[in-house]
């Protein structure tokens, strides 16, 4: 599972009048078991050699 980085960014009340700095971030969810993880990983390397 992948989750825009942006959702982590810590900035309480909106204080910060910039742009996230981890706007073009993702988090990745490393639950599955590994064969899964490694087929979603290729197949994101794949599309990413387009």
């Amino acid at each position: 599972m992948t989750v825009p980085g942006q959702f982590f960014d810590v900035n309480p009340g909106k204080l910060r009048k910039s742009p996230s700095p981890y706007e073009k971030w993702m988090r990745f969810s490393f639950g599955p078991p590994m064969d899964n993880m490694v087929a979603g990983l290729d197949r994101l390397k794949e599309m990413l050699s387009v």
